[in-house]
């Protein structure tokens, strides 16, 4: 009998585990047949100077080392340190191969969310321009009522112009998210449904122009959410952004 009761409490424990294990949400912008970006979690650990653990969030490139992909902490060694938590790393560097384009990501304070923008050349206005962000722990039950408001950081062209800041606000009650963020140079504005799964997608607006977002809450009670923008043909404005809830 104890036997069998040490075996049972041994099953539980494997299935709390399982069923607890952090999920990832990940995705980027522009999905045009020749963009080499791909953005998602670590399949398998690994040690070294890429360093990551199963589900971390993960970037990578589609013809650099048979696809596969690493965490972002790793990209983040060999990138240089342009603001706080922000990392630039340029596709004539030294530091990385020559044709791994330009990356340039931010990461939340506190928590394992990253998001970005990624382009062929140093240059994000070309149609390569890429925006992505990857988080771990996806919201696992999403609020019902009340309203939230998210202190937001966008990016979009950094190097020109730095961050995009702004509020999002979250009605819980009615499942929208609303608001906008700017900076010298561009003004996103989102309209977005939140979905029982810890996602949101809608609306988004620049200078006029129509779009759509895409995104994910993260950690309990929904602390932190971060997206994506996307405009067809007009990649450039296509924005990734973050934000931690006020």
């Amino acid at each position: 009998m104890k036997k069998l009761n040490i075996i049972t409490l041994l099953m539980l424990s494997i299935g709390y585990i399982g069923f607890s294990q952090a999920i990832t949400g990940y995705n980027k912008s522009n999905t045009s047949n020749d963009n080499r970006l791909i953005i998602g979690e670590i399949e398998e650990a690994s040690n070294g100077f890429h360093k990551a653990k199963k589900g971390d969030p993960a970037i990578g490139l589609t013809d650099l080392h048979g696809s596969k992909k690493i965490g972002f902490p790793g990209l983040a060694r060999y990138s240089n340190t342009v603001d706080n938590n922000v990392y630039k790393l340029v596709a004539t560097s030294n530091s990385h191969h020559p044709n791994m384009g330009s990356f340039t990501f931010a990461k939340l304070d506190d928590v394992d969310v990253f998001f970005g923008e990624w382009a062929q050349k140093d240059d994000m206005s070309s149609a390569s321009h890429t925006a992505y962000y990857a988080g771990k722990d996806i919201t696992p039950e999403m609020p019902n009522a009340g309203t939230a408001i998210y202190t937001i950081k966008g990016i979009n062209d950094y190097s020109n112009n730095g961050f995009m800041t702004g509020e999002l606000t979250a009605d819980f009650a009615e499942n929208s998210l609303k608001g906008s963020f700017s900076h010298s140079a561009l003004t996103m504005n989102i309209d977005a449904d939140i979905k029982e799964n810890g996602s949101f997608s809608g609306k988004a607006s620049a200078d006029s122009i129509e779009g759509t977002t895409t995104g994910h809450f993260f950690g309990n009670n929904a602390n932190y959410l971060a997206g994506i923008t996307q405009f067809e043909n007009n990649h450039q404005l296509d924005t990734a952004f973050a934000g931690t809830k006020q």
